[in-house]
């Protein structure tokens, strides 16, 4: 018999009588991980700072959730110099790469046992899979390219991993991510994983819309909705844009 206790609003079980070998009973408690969105959808204007937040409500375990991006096609280019010339040697098109990878913890990426649980559960930017069809495909697998890409995202933050979750009582925590200005529209996966002495013991996959805000959404819906006009508006502009300089630097 589970009740609920009248002040606190604790779980109370009422345990049979201990049988002929002494034991109660065996009872199994499962750990299940409930993940929330902040906000869904997320809307984003490149003009102003945007924080998104991932809300999950679970127990005292390490925490780790990943917001990965759409997937996109990616060509990575290998320069070499010849005859004193800087040229393009080697050629790789990635056919599908994350477009963003934002990984939070609550504990440091860099501590070796946790690294381990997460390189075992294929989570991280170590980890991220990079399809290609490529002629060079065997250039592809020995790292450098797949490393350009993920330094490249790095720089426009677009790829980070770090510790930053905190708990914010003994059944909740907040995972706040900064959300980059460069980052695409579109479905964004986030997903939420719970481990246990470097155990999964559960996960999450919830599923986050970023869109355009503000301005400019206005324009895009203006030229994607009005396309004529746009760019009628475009041509005006540019003529006056035109005039207005040739008035400002006449020489007289």
């Amino acid at each position: 018999d589970i009740h609920t206790a009248p002040s606190g609003g604790a779980l109370l079980a009422t345990l049979p009588a201990p049988g002929a070998a002494g034991q109660i009973g065996r009872y199994i408690y499962a750990t299940r991980l409930r993940a929330g969105l902040g906000s869904n959808p997320v809307g984003l204007d490149r003009g102003a700072g945007l924080e998104g937040d991932e809300d999950v409500t679970i127990g005292r375990y390490d925490i780790v959730v990943v917001i990965e991006g759409p997937r996109e096609p990616s060509v990575v280019r290998k320069k070499a110099r010849t005859a004193g010339i800087w040229i393009n040697r080697d050629t790789v098109e990635f056919d599908s790469v994350p477009a963003s990878y934002l990984m939070m913890t609550t504990k440091p990426v860099d501590d070796p046992q946790f690294q381990q649980a997460l390189s075992s559960l294929g989570i991280g930017l170590s980890e991220i899979t990079f399809n290609t069809n490529s002629a060079n495909a065997d250039a592809a697998t020995d790292g450098d390219f797949r490393d350009a890409v993920v330094r490249l995202k790095m720089t426009k933050e677009l790829y980070w991993e770090g510790e930053g979750i905190r708990f914010l009582g003994d059944n909740l925590f907040r995972a706040r991510f900064k959300i980059p200005a460069l980052v695409p529209i579109g479905v964004h996966q986030v997903r939420s994983y719970l481990l246990l002495d470097n155990q999964l013991v559960s996960g999450a996959t919830q599923a986050v819309n970023i869109k355009k805000t503000g301005f400019e959404q206005f324009l895009y819906r203006f030229a994607h909705d009005y396309g004529f006009l746009y760019g009628v508006v475009c041509v005006i502009l540019a003529i006056l844009t035109g005039w207005l300089s040739s008035v400002i630097f006449r020489r007289d």
